[in-house]
């Protein structure tokens, strides 16, 4: 995508409004898409040269205002370009919301989805830890008991050899 400087959009702009070009010739002369001239047009009509300004941070919109936009947009029957244009809005903004919007109802639209989702990963490693403890302590469990009988075992032996020793020596 080619990044245009302000004073292009700025140049471009005031050609099509004070300079008598159409949008079609503007964008042939400076060589660009005529929707981009248009874009500019009309962000410069609406805002001025503020409106062709790069904005360096997102804008947040509220559950609340992204509802309030798509309903204008369904009333006025608006275009994804005309609701966007009307509302200082990116359209594939609008776009997503109305996905949205389709898919999960107005609620949708006000749950939080910046950032990274949470991962299952460790969940699910959790849980193998979980059941590699649990054999663990089964294995331990087992090994105690084999130990146990292996003493008692050997304390049985031990006390029949000292009564045939001692049997013998009688």
């Amino acid at each position: 995508m080619v990044k245009y400087s302000e004073e292009i959009r700025i140049k471009v702009a005031i050609d099509v409004l004070e300079g008598g070009l159409s949008e079609n010739e503007a964008a042939r002369k400076y060589g660009m898409n005529h929707v981009t001239v248009n874009e500019w047009v009309a962000a410069y009509s609406k805002h001025g040269a503020a409106g062709l300004i790069t904005k360096g941070t997102h804008r947040i919109f509220t559950g609340e205002q992204k509802q309030y936009i798509l309903e204008d947009m369904h009333e006025n029957r608006l275009s994804y370009k005309a609701a966007a244009k009307k509302h200082d809005v990116l359209d594939r903004s609008i776009r997503n919301w109305e996905r949205i919007y389709r898919n999960e109802g107005p609620e949708g639209l006000y749950i939080e989805r910046r950032g990274r989702t949470a991962s299952k990963a460790p969940q699910k490693e959790m849980e193998a830890n979980e059941s590699a403890v649990d054999e663990l302590i089964k294995e331990n469990q087992r090994l105690r008991m084999e130990v146990s009988y292996l003493k008692k075992l050997n304390a049985l032996v031990q006390k029949k050899n000292s009564l045939q020793t001692t049997i013998k020596l009688k």
